[in-house]
């Protein structure tokens, strides 16, 4: 397994637990839902296969996509996990969305976006719009620290999954 799969399936073992009645024996079935897809490509085209991942769980379809795989479309959920953007390759060409995105939403910081900050907001402003009743947001805890007592002091609720419980 590589590093990057060993990282992911930590945070997958410490996401399951929050989920609240799965279906029977279903842990399984999301761990493979949820890990890493090697040669199958999403087809931007197709509706049904936007997603590299889909489960059907009786009336409820989980998917995995990118942000832009529900731009225009409204969902039950969403979770987004911070990912880079890059508009070149210097390095004020780049950033983590929600890195640069929260400390402003949250009130941290009133310093204006712009360039690849600029593009960032314009994916989180996707992401964070789709859902109709929940809303997650996954970034390292080493820059949640910046933004959590804010975002839990506007009556978000701040889970670390980093805590062995």
């Amino acid at each position: 397994m590589t590093r990057a799969e060993v990282a992911w399936q930590a945070f997958i073992e410490q996401l399951l637990p929050l989920f609240a009645q799965h279906p029977e024996r279903a842990e399984a079935d999301i761990a493979e839902f949820c890990s890493f897809v090697a040669e199958r490509k999403a087809d931007p085209a197709d509706p049904e296969r936007r997603s590299t991942k889909q489960v059907q769980f009786d009336d409820l379809t989980l998917r995995l996509g990118s942000i832009h795989s529900v731009k225009g479309k409204s969902v039950d959920g969403i979770l987004i996990v911070e990912s880079e953007v890059w508009k070149g390759s210097r390095a004020d060409q780049q950033c983590v969305d929600l890195t640069t995105v929260l400390p402003l939403a949250f009130g941290v910081t009133d310093q204006p976006l712009t360039g690849v900050g600029l593009t960032a907001a314009t994916n989180v402003f996707v992401g964070v719009t789709r859902p109709r009743e929940l809303l997650g947001l996954a970034l390292r805890k080493s820059h949640s620290a910046a933004v959590a007592p804010a975002a839990q002091a506007q009556g978000w609720k701040v889970i670390n999954l980093t805590i062995k419980v």
